[in-house]
């Protein structure tokens, strides 16, 4: 587990987010800097920022943590992730690349490294990629229509509802879909 006096890399693969300045931070823009970054020095912590929107950018963010996690200069420093929003086809990606931790940015224009070692230090349950994917709806499916847009349907329902809003919010992405009446009786595609 990092500690709060250790150095911290930041991965800002979405142009939009703004660290807040912190000692012991160091900022990369790419995934090519970010990788000879961390195999250049040592650190406690790596941040991966980026959005689930962008289709064609998610295999670039799944072979760099498989990288991290895979690399015997990098391999023990945790690697948080932080998105835009829960999306379970990424997250299961992520877990199988080898990613320690992840969450929703609460502050979409923000990016607090000192918040985020505190949260794995202090309460690393929550945020952990298992304890993430157990809160995600095993039904979700997701379609792409283009390069930057999907259509989230409900496999429990054979696909045909469309998912979105609050209940995709306060259902689907939580713990209640163990309660959904879909998830409890699915109908799967023939």
């Amino acid at each position: 587990m990092p500690s709060n006096k250790e150095k911290t890399l930041v991965c800002q693969l979405d142009a939009r987010a703004e660290n807040v300045k912190s000692e012991g931070v160091t900022l990369t823009h790419s995934a090519v800097s970010c990788l000879n970054e961390a195999t250049m020095k040592a650190y406690g912590l790596i941040i991966l920022c980026f959005s689930t929107r962008s289709i064609r950018a998610r295999s670039e963010i799944f072979e760099l943590c498989n990288c991290l996690k895979h690399n015997s200069l990098t391999c023990k420093a945790p690697i948080f992730a932080l998105i835009d929003r829960w999306h379970r086809a990424v997250v299961w990606r992520l877990k199988e690349a080898g990613l320690d931790f992840i969450d929703v940015r609460q502050s979409p224009n923000r990016i607090d490294s000192e918040y985020i070692s505190n949260c794995i230090l202090n309460t690393a349950v929550s945020n952990q990629i298992d304890q993430v994917m157990l809160r995600l709806c095993p039904f979700l499916n997701y379609k792409p229509l283009n390069g930057r847009s999907e259509l989230i349907t409900c496999g429990a329902w054979r696909d045909r509802m469309v998912l979105g809003g609050k209940r995709l919010h306060e259902v689907c992405e939580s713990e209640n879909h163990l309660y959904c009446e879909y998830f409890q009786n699915p109908r799967p595609k023939k």
